[in-house]
């Protein structure tokens, strides 16, 4: 369970702002750890490195996410802090929907799929029960956050 404290903070855009520089730091602990220490953890959220390969470069590019499980796949959503654009990762993703998921010391292949209509309202009514700052305007920015269903094989 997320803590009322982490989510408070989370709705702080000062907050957001300092976790996102922390991402390259969050990036390299998963990697020392192999997947099994994070930055959130403590919080109650739930992390993975999830690794996508460029969609120009063709090189694996690697980002902590915050996801939910249920019925065996993994949920994640491209907030992208707040910001006015798409994450990266997610325009990979739709190049190239195999990934990997680094998860609690596990190497994990995914293949992913977008979400449309009731699938994706459903999922992210989900995600938001997790992490309720999703659905706060300054979360959301202009944008609909793309939900993915991440498959593992």
């Amino acid at each position: 369970m997320v803590t009322k404290a982490t989510i408070s903070l989370g709705s702080r855009p000062w907050f957001l702002a300092a976790m996102k520089k922390k991402v390259p730091f969050d990036r390299a602990v998963y990697r020392l750890t192999r997947g099994r220490v994070n930055v959130m953890m403590g919080s109650g959220c739930t992390g993975f490195l999830l690794t996508t390969t460029g969609r120009r470069t063709g090189l694996p590019r690697s980002v902590p996410l915050l996801y939910i499980a249920d019925n065996g796949k993994y949920y994640v959503t491209g907030s992208n802090w707040g910001g006015p654009r798409h994450p990266e990762w997610s325009a990979n993703l739709l190049a190239d929907p195999e990934a990997i998921a680094l998860i609690r010391g596990r190497r994990v292949s995914v293949t992913a799929r977008l979400l449309e209509d009731e699938e994706r309202e459903r999922i992210w009514s989900n995600l938001a029960a997790v992490w309720p700052n999703y659905d706060r305007p300054a979360a959301l920015g202009t944008r609909e956050p793309r939900v993915f269903a991440l498959t593992p094989h």
